[in-house]
């Protein structure tokens, strides 16, 4: 009875530790829309809301993707990131820590992932260090104009301008990437997750109810845990980005759990 007793103490210690906690994710804005048709979504935490006019904020952790469409978003050193119809992206600026002991230090760092689709991109004037990567590979930029291709099959990079350093399952091209297709997106779990959340969180909003509000946030908090255990797969993220992954996964479950228990 006491151990029952215990647990029971350990258990409720965990769950409010777990509804008190912050979330991972920023809310810093790093860039805004320039240019965009159709149909764009982005995904801020846990909330999704369609790009409806140009100067609307993109924010650190945000992740953008479109249907029959296509969007621009420049950051504030200038880079410009270009997402092509039906594709899915995640924008990340942050702190990095690289080294060990005595040597190690912080570095800025921009990361765009390409989970499904075709983007583009082009380094701004800051001395951010740049990468795009997919769920198999990284790929370092110096100084790039860059677009990535990612399909069912494999990751595609081709470089209009510098170069890169590739680890991982990403296949560097010459010719002009073709575009993405309606199909590799609709099978791709991220991708589809995130539509579903997109559509739920429009439907809560022309409701009004309080109730399919939360449903649909606590979908987009399972699309979040998604994106990130497909990203966690990707054999050359380094460690100490795994953790930082693991860090927003654990985010979003604690949202999803915020969410339920309501």
């Amino acid at each position: 009875m006491k151990s029952l007793g215990k647990m029971t103490v350990l258990f409720t210690l965990a769950l409010i530790f777990i509804l008190l906690a912050a979330p991972a994710w920023a809310s810093r804005p790093v860039a805004k829309v320039t240019s965009f048709t159709g149909e764009v979504v982005i995904v801020s935490g846990v909330n999704a809301m369609p790009v409806s006019h140009v100067g609307q904020f993109v924010s650190a952790g945000d992740k953008v993707q479109t249907k029959q469409g296509s969007v621009q978003i420049t950051f504030n050193d200038g880079a410009v990131l270009r997402v092509r119809p039906f594709t899915s992206t995640m924008v990340q600026e942050r702190q990095e820590e690289t080294g060990f002991l005595f040597w190690k230090k912080k570095v800025s760092v921009r990361r765009i992932t390409n989970y499904v689709g075709k983007l583009w991109f082009k380094s701004g004037a800051s001395n951010r260090r740049n990468f795009i990567q997919s769920t198999t590979a990284v790929c370092g930029l110096r100084g790039t104009i860059a677009e990535s291709l990612v399909t069912l099959q494999q990751a595609l990079i081709r470089f209009e301008e510098g170069n890169g350093d590739i680890a991982g399952a990403m296949l560097l091209v010459e010719q002009a990437l073709r575009e993405s297709t309606q199909g590799e997106a609709a099978n791709n779990p991220v991708y589809q997750k995130i539509s579903v959340a997109a559509a739920a969180m429009k439907k809560a909003n022309e409701t009004g109810k309080a109730l399919d509000v939360a449903a649909a946030k606590a979908t987009i908090a399972d699309a979040g845990i998604t994106a990130a255990d497909v990203l966690d797969k990707n054999p050359a993220l380094e460690p100490k980005v795994k953790e930082l992954n693991q860090a927003d996964k654990n985010a979003f479950v604690t949202a999803g759990l915020r969410l339920t228990l309501r």
